[in-house]
C-alpha cells in the first residue's frame, strides 16, 4: 500500500475502495493505519497546492524558476520503512526551495515540522544541451544531485567543457563511489556522458561528438579487459538476471541488505546452491544501480 500511495499516478479513488474492502474482511480498527496513510495524501496535495503559490512569490520578475517542488507530507509514525537511509548533498536551489516550503509550512500547522528524506523523491530533469533539450522522468534524487554537480553556478546554469571524476564527485557530494558511478553510469545510458577513461566522464554536449548516435554508451571496463574476459564478464550479468525475482522478493520482504547477506540468502534460497561469487553478484547489482533499480546506501541495497 505504501508504494501505491507514493505515485505519482496514484488515485485516491481507486484506493478508498480497496480500503473499504479490507474494512469489511478485516474490520474498522484493523485498518486504522491505512486510513491515516489515506487521509495524509489527500490533506498533503491540499498543502502542497497552498504552499506553491508561496514558492512563485520568491522568485523574481523575469528570471526563471530552475525548479519546481512539490511534497507528500506524511505522519512519521504511520507510514512503515520510510527511512532516508543515504545522506547526500541537495543542490543549492533545491534546498533553498525546501527551506522555504517548511516556512509556509509550519505557518499552516504551527506544531508540526518537516523532515525531508531525500533519498524517496522522484525528479524529472530538464537539461539544455548545445544540441538538443534532453527530459528524463522518474530520476532518483541522488542521480539528479550528480547532473547538477556538473553544472557550473551561473545564473543559467551550463555545462563547463572538463572531465569529472568519480572520486572528486563522491568527496564533493557527501556520496558513496559506488552510488556517484551508479549514477554516471545512468547518466552515461541516457547519452548525457560518457566515460572517456576509468571513473572519469565528459558531458556530452553534442551526440555527433562521441559518435553516440550510432553506438550505445558502454562502462569503460569494456576497453581495459581482454575481449574474452569482457564478453565473460557481459554473459555471467546477463546469466543473473534469472535470480533478479529472489532478490527483489528478499529486498522488499526483508529491507535493506549488503552484498554478503544477499548472496548468502540466495545460497538458501535457490535449489542447488548459488554458483556465482560475489564479486560476479556485486556486478550484476551494479547494473541494476546503473539502470535505477536499485538503491546503495550505507553499503546497504534496497529496492528503489
Amino acid at each position: 500500500m505504501t508504494d501505491r500511495l507514493l505515485r505519482k499516478d496514484f488515485r485516491v479513488e481507486n484506493e478508498v475502495g480497496r480500503l473499504e474492502s479490507l474494512k469489511l474482511r478485516l474490520g474498522d480498527s484493523a485498518m486504522h493505519t491505512a486510513d491515516v496513510m489515506l487521509r495524509d495524501v489527500r490533506e498533503s496535495k491540499v498543502i502542497d497546492q497552498n504552499l506553491q503559490g508561496d514558492l512563485l512569490a520568491h522568485v523574481d520578475a523575469g528570471t526563471p524558476c530552475v525548479a519546481d517542488l512539490h511534497a507528500r507530507i506524511l505522519s512519521r509514525l504511520f507510514w512503515p520503512d520510510l527511512e532516508d537511509s543515504s545522506s547526500f548533498t541537495v543542490p543549492a536551489e533545491i534546498r533553498a526551495l525546501q527551506q522555504r516550503y517548511e516556512k509556509g509550512f509550519e505557518t499552516l500547522k504551527p506544531c508540526r515540522k518537516l523532515t525531508w528524506l531525500n533519498t524517496l523523491g522522484q525528479v524529472t530533469v530538464e537539461l539544455e544541451l548545445q544540441d538538443r533539450t534532453v527530459v528524463v522522468a522518474d530520476v532518483s534524487p541522488w542521480q539528479a544531485s550528480v547532473i547538477s554537480a556538473l553544472q557550473d553556478s551561473s545564473p543559467e546554469p551550463v555545462f563547463p567543457e572538463r572531465e569529472h571524476t568519480v572520486i572528486d564527485l563522491a568527496y564533493q557530494l557527501g556520496q558513496e563511489e559506488t552510488q556517484v558511478r551508479a549514477a554516471l553510469h545512468f547518466w552515461a545510458n541516457q547519452r548525457i556522458l560518457r566515460e572517456v577513461g576509468p571513473d572519469v566522464f565528459k558531458v556530452v554536449e553534442r551526440v555527433d561528438d562521441a559518435m553516440l548516435a550510432r553506438s550505445p554508451a558502454k562502462t569503460y571496463y569494456g576497453s581495459l579487459l581482454s575481449d574474452a574476459d569482457a564478453d565473460e564478464k557481459q554473459e555471467v550479468v546477463a546469466t543473473l538476471a534469472g535470480y533478479w525475482t529472489f532478490i527483489v522478493g528478499m529486498l522488499s520482504n526483508g529491507g535493506p541488505m549488503p552484498l554478503a547477506q544477499i548472496a548468502a540468502m540466495l545460497k538458501i534460497a535457490v535449489a542447488g546452491g548459488f554458483p556465482h561469487t560475489d564479486d560476479e553478484l556485486r556486478s550484476y547489482l551494479d547494473v541494476q544501480l546503473q539502470a535505477g533499480k536499485l538503491v546503495l546506501a550505507k553499503d546497504r541495497y534496497r529496492i528503489k
